[in-house]
Formats: structure tokens, sequence, C-alpha cells
């Protein structure tokens, strides 16, 4: 798609957006298997992209309705989203309970608004192709948070935690625990 046209779609899904807001396992020996659109009935799929005016990645996987993810920059700098329920292609994002941002998904795109690292940032996302997702680690420590990687389609990544995302696990599905 010609970057006119990608500009012209996120122009329009960026309006829409605005009009509806205004009111991974360490140590496996298991290959993770490639992320991509998951198949048949519109069941899910998960996004990955830039956060504006950051160097972060942001991974949304979506499954059954419900939108999860993981935004990060590095070990210091990151934000894991809930899973929280899609409503006419728009989610609130949230991480604790606390809204951090809006979502509005298509089957081709991922558009909005995150408060991160201090700011309000804007984002867009595609459906992952190849190796492209979020890995996810669990942590060591029950009490801790998941560690993870968000892989963008061109290979780059960001992480929470030292390492490659072929160690973690493919995050598939919001309601699924590391």
């Amino acid at each position: 798609m010609n970057e006119r046209r990608r500009w012209w779609r996120l122009s329009a899904a960026l309006v829409a957006l605005a009009a509806m807001t205004l009111a991974g396992c360490s140590g496996s020996d298991e290959e993770p298997t490639p992320i991509r659109t998951i198949p048949e009935g519109g069941s899910g799929v998960v996004y990955v992209g830039k956060v504006d005016a950051s160097s972060a990645n942001i991974g949304l996987v979506t499954k059954g309705g419900q939108l999860a993810g993981l935004i990060c920059q590095d070990a210091k700098t990151s934000l894991r989203l809930d899973a929280v329920s899609i409503d006419s292609g728009s989610a609130i994002l949230t991480q604790n309970g606390k809204d951090v941002g809006t979502v509005s998904v298509a089957d081709d795109i991922a558009v909005g608004t995150v408060e991160f690292d201090g700011s309000k940032r804007r984002f867009m996302a595609e459906p992952a192709t190849g190796d492209a997702g979020v890995y996810r680690v669990a942590a060591a420590n029950p009490d801790e948070a998941w560690e993870g990687w968000v892989v963008l389609n061109d290979g780059s990544f960001t992480g929470t935690t030292k390492g490659k995302p072929s160690s973690g696990s493919p995050w598939i599905d919001p309601e699924q625990e590391p």
C-alpha cells in the first residue's frame, strides 16, 4: 500500500476514533511458532506497530471480543495492557484498571492513543506477519509482572527483559496466562 493511501486510512481512522472518544517461558527448548492473523471467523488478530515520538513498539492481541497488549521501549519503560472488551471496533486501553488510552481496530489496522512515558502518544499497528507478534516470559516470582517482547513485521523488536523473543512463548489470546 503506498504511503499516501496509508496516511489517508490512518487519518480516517483517527477521525473516527476522535469522534468515538469525545465522551514468555524462559529456558524452554520449544521453538515458538510464528504469530499470524488468527484463522477463520474473525476470531482474532495480533497487531504490531510503533508508538509515535518514541522508540517503543506496541503489540495488541485480540480474540473473542477481547484485547490486551504490551508497549515496550526497554525494561524500565513498558506498559502491560489489561484484557478489555472490544465494543463496535473500539476499546478503552487500561493498565491495572486505570484508563490509559483508546484504540479502534479493523481487520487490517489498529489506531489509537495511549499515555506512555509521561505523554499522550498516537500509534498505528498492522496485523503481525511471519515471526512478528508479542512474546511473553513468565515472571520468576509470581508477585512480579510477566516480561516479553514486541516483534515488528520487519524483525526489529523491543523488550522488557534481556534475551531474544525466541526464548518466549507467542501470545495469541488476551485471556492466556504466561
